[in-house]
C-alpha cells in the first residue's frame, strides 16, 4: 500500500474514533470500566496519529493474508494493534476475536465503518479448528496471543508463515528498601488493577524489601480501600466485571490454596462476576509465585536480601516468561536479573506505545518463528512483517 494512502486512513481513523468518543465509550462500558476505556481510546489516537514514526515500516509490498487471534480484553486497541495496522502490510485480515470480545467488536466496527475504510479486514466468526484450517493454514502472517502453549499448538497448523506470537509475562515488580514509597503504591496499585486486572502485562508478583514491607502495606490497603467496585457504567468505578467466568472459578481455588496469607480482601461476587482486590503475603523463602490472575489480586512475597532474590529471579519459571521487571529504589540486583527490560520508578503501562516494540526476551513470553528458526525478542509487528516481505523478495530474485 502506498505510504502516502496509509498514513491518510491512519489519521482518518483517528479522526473518526476521536469524533464518536463517546459512542466508542458506552460499547465499551459494557465490557470494562471508564478508566480503561478512555485509555484505550488515548493509545488507540496516539497509534493511529504518529503512524509516521515507523515509516521505515511501508512500502508499496504486501503480503496476500494475515491471521489474527485478539486477546480477550481491549478490543479497539486490540482492533488497532492486531488489525487495522498489520492491514496495512496485508491485503486481506482474517480477524478471529474471542467469543466474549465479539460483540462489543462488531459494535465498535460497525460505528466506525471499518469495513468501508478498511476492506480488507474480515471479523470471522467460527469455531477454532474451522479458522485453523480454512484461514491460518495459508495465511502468510499469523498473529497471536494468548498463552505459550496454545501458541506452539497453532504454530504446527501454519509452518509455512511467519509466526508472530505476543504473550504474557511475570512482569514483577521490585521495591527495595531506597524506594518511593507513595510512587511505587501508586504504580503498582495502576499495574494490577488495570482493566480489573486483566491484563496480560499486570503483575504477577509484587517483590517487597522486609524494611518497608510495614509502611508498604499499610500505603497499598489505605489506597485501594478508596477504589470503587461496582457497575462499569459508574464512571467512578475502577473494579468491576470479570470478563472470562471460568477466572472466578480459578481465582476461587487460588484463594482456598491461600487462605492463611491473605490480609486484605479475599472476596468473589459471583453473581456479578466481580473479583474484589486482594493482598496474598508471603515470603520469597516460602513461595515463588509466578501464576497469572487475570485480575486484582496483589501477590506480595518478602524479600531480605538482594542474594535472596535469585529464588525468584533465576528461576526457569521467570527467565522463560520474562518481559519487563519494574524497580523502585536502587538496587545493584538489577544487574543479574536476564531476558527483562528493567523499567526504573515505571510499570508496564507507561512504556506500552502501539508503534514501539513491545515484550521481553523470555523464550515462552514472545517470539517470532520464520522456517522453524525463533527469535526472542521486544516485537513490533509492522517491522517483523516488512522484514519479512523483504526476505520474500530477496528469495524470489534468486
Amino acid at each position: 500500500m502506498d505510504p502516502a494512502l496509509i498514513f491518510e486512513k491512519a489519521i482518518y481513523l483517528a479522526d473518526e474514533i476521536n469524533f464518536n468518543q463517546e459512542k466508542i465509550i458506552d460499547i465499551l462500558l459494557d465490557y470494562e470500566s471508564y478508566e480503561t476505556a478512555l485509555d484505550e481510546i488515548k493509545r488507540s489516537l496516539k497509534c493511529l496519529r504518529e503512524i509516521q514514526k515507523i515509516k521505515t515500516c511501508f512500502r508499496n509490498e504486501q503480503v496476500e493474508t494475515i491471521s489474527t487471534f485478539f486477546p480477550v480484553n481491549l478490543p479497539l486497541y486490540s482492533l488497532i494493534l492486531f488489525a487495522v495496522v498489520p492491514g496495512f502490510l496485508g491485503r486481506k485480515i482474517f480477524v478471529r476475536p474471542p467469543i466474549l470480545m465479539r460483540e462489543a467488536l462488531k459494535r465498535i466496527c460497525k460505528l466506525l465503518e471499518i469495513n468501508q475504510i478498511f476492506p480488507g479486514i474480515m471479523i470471522v466468526e467460527t469455531e477454532k479448528h474451522i479458522f485453523l484450517q480454512g484461514y491460518v493454514s495459508t495465511s502468510d502472517v499469523v498473529l497471536f496471543t494468548g498463552r505459550y502453549h496454545n501458541a506452539i499448538e497453532v504454530k504446527k497448523c501454519c509452518p509455512d508463515a511467519l509466526f508472530i506470537y505476543n504473550g504474557v509475562g511475570v512482569n514483577p515488580i521490585l521495591i527495595t528498601p531506597t524506594a518511593n514509597l507513595k510512587l511505587a503504591i501508586k504504580k503498582t496499585i495502576e499495574a494490577r488493577t488495570f482493566n480489573s486486572g486483566q491484563d496480560c502485562a499486570g503483575p504477577d508478583t509484587i517483590l517487597v524489601h522486609s524494611k518497608v514491607i510495614n509502611k508498604f502495606l499499610q500505603g497499598l490497603i489505605t489506597e485501594l480501600k478508596k477504589i470503587e467496585i461496582g457497575d462499569y457504567h459508574d464512571k467512578k468505578v475502577r473494579i468491576g466485571r470479570i470478563i472470562d467466568p471460568s477466572q472466578l472459578d480459578f481465582v476461587s481455588k487460588i484463594f482456598t490454596k491461600y487462605r492463611r496469607h491473605i490480609i486484605y480482601g479475599g472476596s468473589i461476587d459471583f453473581k456479578n462476576s466481580v473479583i474484589f482486590p486482594t493482598i496474598i503475603l508471603t515470603t520469597l523463602k516460602e513461595i515463588q509465585n509466578y501464576t497469572e490472575f487475570f485480575s486484582p489480586v496483589f501477590f506480595i512475597s518478602i524479600y531480605d536480601k538482594d542474594q535472596g532474590l535469585d529464588l525468584f529471579f533465576q528461576k526457569s519459571e521467570f527467565l522463560e516468561y520474562a518481559m519487563y521487571s519494574s524497580v523502585f529504589g536502587k538496587s545493584k540486583y538489577v544487574n543479574k536479573i536476564k531476558n527483562s527490560i528493567i523499567l526504573k520508578n515505571l510499570n508496564v503501562l507507561d512504556v506500552e506505545e502501539g508503534n514501539k516494540a513491545y515484550g521481553g526476551y523470555g523464550e515462552k513470553a514472545n517470539f517470532i518463528c520464520y522456517n522453524d528458526n525463533f527469535s526472542y525478542r521486544p516485537i513490533l509487528i509492522p517491522k517483523e512483517i516488512q522484514k519479512h516481505l523483504f526476505r520474500q523478495n530477496r528469495n524470489a530474485g534468486r
